[in-house]
């Protein structure tokens, strides 16, 4: 079933909230500007552009993408953790502010890790390859499904990776490596031609059969990457802990709303990414103001 309108305006409605009190933390400091490193428009073909953009993130052309969602917030995209799901819809994205310059990923509450990076890689597909919207809606998510196998699975290594013959246990192997569901690998290694469709359809009667369709097992399970950017603001404006009660007041919000809006953000950073890069006090991504998220 598609999103309703109304669930629809309810989840746009949810992200503006979360990006009025990000843009209104921001007039509480002075931060420093952080250089937007995201490439726009680089190639009309997905796989191309998914390789670009890895180089222009700093990332490696071939290996699997630790914590995507740092490496995003790193490059100047703002990325907005709603506190609750919503059936019909993950995420989504667009360019923000006045300028339309500041790129934002809005993610659902409630899904699975390997999931949320799927569809963290899926928008920022569109962040890349679709500005401004050029192609019907079903070739425009076309583009940005195979951008997204690419930047999380490059075809490279996949290769190398997937070797028939294969089995469930192959896939599920690789799926902590990469940080994807045992399902897209096996659409992968058939999209690549590793595997053929009697081969394909056989995996995934094994997913139904063992219930992996509705949930893969927990022992193969992708942790959940969580924004930092936002609760780190308010924690830098409203201190640590975050006075709540003064923020909700800044807002003219309920203090549980608010609480609820920035708790939905990661307390620090991951460990693995903390060690290599930490961020100075001072200078915080998405620093640039503007009046709200479509205006």
């Amino acid at each position: 079933m598609s999103m309703t309108v109304k669930e629809a305006a309810e989840m746009y409605r949810h992200a503006e909230f979360t990006y009025d009190v990000f843009r209104t933390m921001l007039t509480k400091r002075r931060f420093k500007p952080f250089r937007l490193n995201l490439p726009v428009s680089p190639s009309d073909d997905p796989c191309e552009a998914a390789a670009v953009t890895r180089s222009e993130l700093g990332l490696s052309p071939d290996k699997p993408i630790p914590h995507l969602t740092h490496a995003l917030e790193q490059a100047g995209v703002l990325i907005l953790a709603l506190p609750r799901p919503f059936e019909h819809r993950e995420a989504f994205s667009l360019w923000a502010g006045y300028d339309r310059a500041r790129p934002v990923i809005v993610l659902a509450g409630g899904k699975v890790g390997d999931r949320l990076r799927m569809n963290i890689a899926h928008e920022l597909g569109h962040l890349v390859m679709h500005k401004p919207l050029a192609n019907a809606v079903h070739e425009v998510e076309k583009q940005a499904f195979q951008f997204a196998a690419e930047f999380l699975m490059p075809e490279k290594q996949m290769r190398l990776e997937i070797i028939p013959p294969v089995n469930l246990d192959t896939f599920a192997s690789l799926k902590p490596r990469w940080g994807v569901a045992i399902a897209a690998l096996v659409m992968r290694a058939k999209e690549l031609g590793i595997i053929n469709q009697r081969k394909y359809t056989y995996l995934f009667q094994q997913l139904s059969a063992r219930g992996w369709r509705m949930r893969e097992p927990r022992m193969f399970d992708v942790p959940v990457e969580k924004p930092r950017a936002v609760r780190q603001i308010a924690e830098m404006v409203y201190g640590t802990p975050i006075r709540y009660k003064k923020l909700a007041d800044d807002m003219g919000m309920p203090e549980s709303f608010v609480k609820s809006m920035i708790e939905a953000h990661a307390t620090k950073l991951p460990e693995q990414v903390e060690e290599i890069q930490k961020p100075k006090a001072d200078v915080v991504p998405f620093a640039r103001s503007s009046k709200s998220m479509v205006s």
